[in-house]
């Protein structure tokens, strides 16, 4: 649970910055490249939260 805290508010303004450049960057490039990592951050997120769900209910 602490790293999850520590993970989410170092990673914070990671997200912030590639939402403002897929946002405001006219490189359509470098729009996909920000919105994927994005959604790979996203996703890693959705895995740690799934495994923590998993190991309650088996317990």
């Amino acid at each position: 649970m602490m790293i999850k805290v520590m993970l989410k508010k170092a990673l914070l303004p990671l997200f912030v910055g590639l939402a403002l450049i897929a946002v405001y960057t006219p490189i359509r490039t470098v729009q996909y490249i920000a919105v994927g990592l994005m959604v790979l951050e996203s996703l890693s997120f959705i895995v740690v939260d799934g495994r923590r769900l998993l190991k309650a209910i088996k317990h």
